[in-house]
């Protein structure tokens, strides 16, 4: 059953793993996708003011410089002279590559290339948003040419932008548009302003992303930790429960030989005369009693499903103990060295259960063969801490430092005949009662199981 219960909690989902897993995909798409999005939209800003203050710098160019009203300026021989110097001048500025200017029926009316007068463009959705009145800016790659006003721009190298700048009929009317200036423009610059953009966008994801994913790791590992020790103490009770259902069952199942073992010794002692045998049959019907009360008691404490506490006097559930161990013929080559405090100890526990754990712990003194031949038994009350502490010492064989690891463990032992569960049961009964219990061994001191309760102030 035991291997099922393991094999089954070694399969279980990896919730640590696959969570790591997923959202390290997760965080990781969701970032690429964020950044991308802002870089383009940063990007777009950049162009779009660039385009906004480029077409209130032509406007302006176009009512003050030219002295003329813009729908003269455009549609005049004079006026169109001189918004060609204007162009001609701008045509010169370090990065503008070429200027056109497009009339509201797409028109080339004015060009820096004079290959281009009066030829007439309809694919260029650019130039219609920009015949509404808005200004357009567009990022183009020299060498894709994908449009038939690119002639000519063999020799540039990279990218370059193109502005859309609408000239309108007067500054109450911007949505009147008289016309459309083309300026095509090196970015200078701009490729180190947007790559700077794009690494600061990219390093606040990179560090966002890291620090939500350590954060959510903290966060799942944390809960796989609570899940784990849920896991256990389910498996601890299962186990409690599997071992309890044995006990009940096997105490159960001695009341029987119990009664049969003490009816046949009560009739061998009615029909024996001699003083050894008798005093043999007299231990056996007397340890037979105590087992058949023990037994209804454990009973008893099973089908009430719970155990309840009472006050307990320490040692004299020690010297009924040590009492019951000595009258045993197997012990009689055991002493026992007693060393009490002096004030009384008294625990809320229950004595049957209590005094179950302290016959244990002697019980694994005596089986130890210690070389005098004494178990030192010594207790202690501590009023600051209110806590009272039982030592059972001997110098028999102990263990090594593997097995002291492994001691409240369930099902170890090692002993030959040992079950295993006895320090296991001893351990879980005691932490739920707030009580401890630490074995240790060493050459010197031999083995030394502390066992500590909380005690009923007097």
């Amino acid at each position: 059953m035991w291997t099922e219960l393991n094999k089954s909690n070694d399969s279980r989902f990896n919730l640590v793993k696959w969570f790591s897993v997923a959202a390290f995909i997760a965080i990781t798409l969701i970032g690429l996708v964020a950044t991308k999005y802002f870089s383009n939209t940063l990007m777009e800003q950049v162009l779009e003011h660039d385009a906004n203050v480029m077409t209130e710098f032509v406007n302006s160019i176009v009512r003050q410089d030219t002295g003329i009203h813009p729908a003269v300026t455009v549609s005049s021989e004079d006026g169109a002279q001189r918004l060609a110097v204007f162009f001609a001048q701008l045509g010169k500025v370090p990065g503008i590559l070429r200027a056109n200017v497009y009339s509201t029926e797409k028109y080339v009316i004015w060009s820096s290339k004079a290959a281009l007068f009066d030829k007439r463009f309809d694919d260029n959705p650019e130039l219609e948003t920009s015949l509404t009145g808005k200004p357009v800016s567009h990022i183009s790659n020299a060498h894709e040419h994908n449009k038939d006003e690119h002639m000519d721009l063999q020799h540039v190298e990279g990218q370059f932008v193109e502005y859309y700048l609408p000239i309108w009929l007067s500054e109450s009317s911007s949505k009147e548009v008289i016309a459309v200036a083309e300026i095509y423009r090196v970015p200078r610059g701009l490729p180190e302003k947007l790559k700077t953009i794009q690494t600061s966008v990219w390093s606040g994801a990179i560090i966002g992303g890291l620090f939500l994913f350590l954060s959510l790791f903290w966060i799942i590992k944390r809960a796989a930790n609570i899940i784990d020790k849920q896991d256990a103490s389910i498996l601890e009770s299962q186990r409690l429960l599997t071992i309890g259902e044995m006990a009940s069952t096997i105490a159960h199942g001695l009341r029987n030989p119990l009664s049969s073992i003490r009816s046949s010794a009560e009739l061998a002692r009615e029909n024996e005369n001699c003083s050894d045998t008798n005093q043999s049959l007299d231990q056996i019907m007397s340890e037979s009693d105590s087992m058949d009360v023990w037994v209804k008691q454990y009973l008893s404490v099973m089908n009430s499903g719970s155990v309840s506490n009472e006050t307990c006097v320490l040692h004299d559930l020690i010297q009924e103990s040590i009492a019951g161990l000595s009258s045993s013929t197997i012990n009689k080559d055991i002493s026992f060295e007693k060393d009490f405090t002096e004030c009384s100890i008294n625990i809320s526990f229950n004595c049957l259960v209590l005094k179950q754990i302290i016959v244990g712990l002697l019980l694994n003194a005596i089986e130890a063969h210690p070389v005098d031949h004494k178990v030192k038994v010594k207790t202690e009350y501590n009023a600051n801490n209110g806590l009272a502490t039982l030592w059972v010492i001997d110098n028999g064989v102990g263990f090594n430092e593997q097995d002291e690891k492994r001691l409240f463990d369930s099902f170890f032992t090692t002993k030959r005949n040992g079950l295993g569960i006895g320090l296991y049961l001893t351990k879980q009964i005691l932490e739920r009662n707030q009580g401890t219990i630490h074995i240790t061994h060493d050459e010197v001191n031999g083995t030394i199981a502390c066992l500590t309760l909380p005690a009923i102030k007097l």
